[in-house]
C-alpha cells in the first residue's frame, strides 16, 4: 500500500486564501531573509542584520513556510566556506 503524501504539503488551495498583501509580504520577507542570511554567514563579522533576520523568519513562519526557511538556511550554510564561519 502506498503512503498518502502530506496533504498540507500538496494543498494548493492554500494559495487561494492569500491576499495580494500577503503575497507581497512573503516575497519581501523571503528576499530579506535571503539577503540577511548571506550577510550573517559571509564572515564579515557584522551582526547588525540579526534583528532583521529574525523578523523575516518570523514573517515567513507565520505563513507556514518553516521548511523553506530551514532548507534555504542549510543550503547557504553548506555552501559557505568554513573559514568564513565565526561561531
Amino acid at each position: 500500500m502506498e503512503e498518502e503524501p502530506n496533504t498540507a504539503f500538496f494543498n494548493l488551495g492554500i494559495l487561494d486564501s492569500l491576499t495580494q498583501d500577503s503575497v507581497h509580504q512573503i516575497i519581501d520577507s523571503y528576499n530579506g531573509f535571503c539577503n540577511t542570511t548571506q550577510s550573517l554567514l559571509s564572515g564579515a563579522g557584522d551582526l547588525s542584520a540579526g534583528a532583521d533576520f529574525v523578523s523575516h523568519i518570523h514573517a515567513l513562519c507565520k505563513f507556514g513556510l518553516e521548511s523553506l526557511v530551514r532548507d534555504h538556511f542549510f543550503r547557504v550554510l553548506e555552501a559557505t566556506p568554513h573559514k568564513n564561519l565565526n561561531f
